[in-house]
């Protein structure tokens, strides 16, 4: 180590630069449990305003979101922003329902629940993330594995020899055809 720097490693000055990193550490942990923790403001009236507690307003979005059909799991979280509200969704997809559609009726179902229950203006933007596919999607089974339907008409399909009984009836072009 340079000559320089000596002396900072040195017991008390160490000792001072980890207080001094535990402490910032400190400060930005407060700072987000406090803000994580403050309450939303659904509306405001001559008379006062009405707030929502975080955990409400998570429990009304989860809710939603569980209803929507292809959802398994989910978990969401609210951002604040200067035009107003923003709600992070992450979901447990089933694999036969596709993501589009699902996509929309979460937002939807978002959207009304919670303009529906508090008054609160739209929630936008609403971000989806899909942190798992729950079952087996279509797309992954081969194809090989699949059933297919026997073609009679292929050649290279294998079939019973015919017993003269059941041998097919000629064509009447094929009676004409034939000398007798």
């Amino acid at each position: 180590m340079p000559a320089v720097l000596q002396h900072v490693s040195s017991p008390p000055y160490l000792y001072l630069a980890v207080a001094a990193l535990l402490l910032l550490a400190g400060l930005v942990l407060l700072v987000a449990v406090r803000r994580a923790r403050r309450c939303i403001p659904a509306f405001e009236s001559r008379d006062g305003a009405i707030e929502v507690a975080p955990k409400t307003l998570r429990t009304v979005m989860r809710n939603a979101v569980s209803s929507v059909e292809g959802v398994e799991r989910v978990h969401c979280r609210h951002f604040r922003h200067r035009d107003g509200i923003g709600v992070r969704v992450a979901i447990h997809l089933r694999a036969s329902h596709p993501l589009r559609e699902v996509e929309n009726r979460i937002k939807q179902r978002i959207r009304s629940s919670v303009s529906e229950q508090f008054g609160m203006a739209p929630i936008d933007p609403v971000h989806i993330k899909v942190t798992r596919i729950v079952g087996d999607p279509m797309a992954a089974i081969p194809t090989h594995s699949l059933p297919r339907e026997e073609d009679p008409f292929r050649e290279d399909h294998e079939r019973l020899p015919e017993s003269e009984d059941d041998a097919p009836e000629p064509f009447a072009d094929d009676n004409e055809r034939r000398p007798s």
